[in-house]
């Protein structure tokens, strides 16, 4: 069972192992060992109700470990108080998780969640100084950047991002910069992408016509705002 807790393709066998011998257990510390090993293991399946549920069943005896899975759980049921409550013990007292890139990242998302914007910012500072982000969490980077008016420092970051979700960002920071002309084009260009996030294009289109009327391109703005209106009858945005 504990061989099969380390190997991802194992756990459900491994949960369905542990909990067979569940009942002959008395031992207290093993009792706790297990709960939070099948606790890992619904975090690991995404089922982050069970994962909190098995958490719930050992509450003087939650370590660090603990505390990431409870926050991760909690973050992803939307629930972002309490998973930033749990994510600050591990900031306050676990030096270890303190400085993990894991926790670190996951510590970033919920202070954004929580409106807590320049608190996330100097978090993922941190990580992009030590390199320790992936594209896609650049991205959210990124969007936090936007979220926080830091618009010139969200565009240098997103440059340097090769996805089609990095130029939309490129384009709404040009976009809320008032640069008119080289907004439109990143539009353009993101439209035109092959991986353009369906929602996102609607937006794209409208903001792309804006920025043409506001670049003074009216014929071409008109056109681009009649294709919106028309694909888009019922969207927000078509009354604007």
């Amino acid at each position: 069972g504990l061989y099969c807790c380390n190997e991802w393709r194992y756990k459900e066998e491994a949960e369905k192992l542990l909990l067979s011998r569940f009942s002959s257990v008395k031992e207290k510390d093993l009792r706790i060992s297990w709960y939070k090993q099948l606790a890992r293991f619904e975090g690991l399946q995404e089922k982050w109700s069970g994962c909190l549920e098995y958490l719930s069943k050992i509450p003087d005896s939650m370590d660090a470990s603990c505390n990431y899975w409870q926050a991760f759980s909690l973050y992803n049921l939307k629930k972002y108080p309490q998973a930033l409550s749990s994510l600050e013990k591990i900031v306050e007292n676990e030096p270890v998780w303190k400085n993990s890139t894991e926790s670190r990242i996951l510590y970033a998302l919920v202070l954004a969640k929580n409106n807590r914007m320049q608190d996330a910012c100097n978090v993922f500072a941190g990580l992009e100084e030590n390199k320790a982000l992936s594209d896609e969490m650049r991205l959210n980077y990124v969007r936090i950047l936007i979220e926080s008016s830091k618009n010139e420092q969200a565009f240098a970051l997103a440059e340097k991002i090769d996805s089609t979700q990095a130029v939309y960002f490129q384009a709404l920071a040009k976009f809320n910069l008032n640069e008119w002309s080289e907004s439109a084009l990143l539009f353009e260009k993101y439209l035109a992408g092959e991986k353009s996030d369906t929602k996102q294009k609607t937006f794209a289109l409208f903001y792309q016509g804006y920025a043409l009327f506001r670049n003074l391109n009216f014929s071409q703005s008109c056109d681009v705002l009649l294709d919106f209106a028309s694909r888009y009858s019922n969207h927000e945005l078509v009354w604007n």
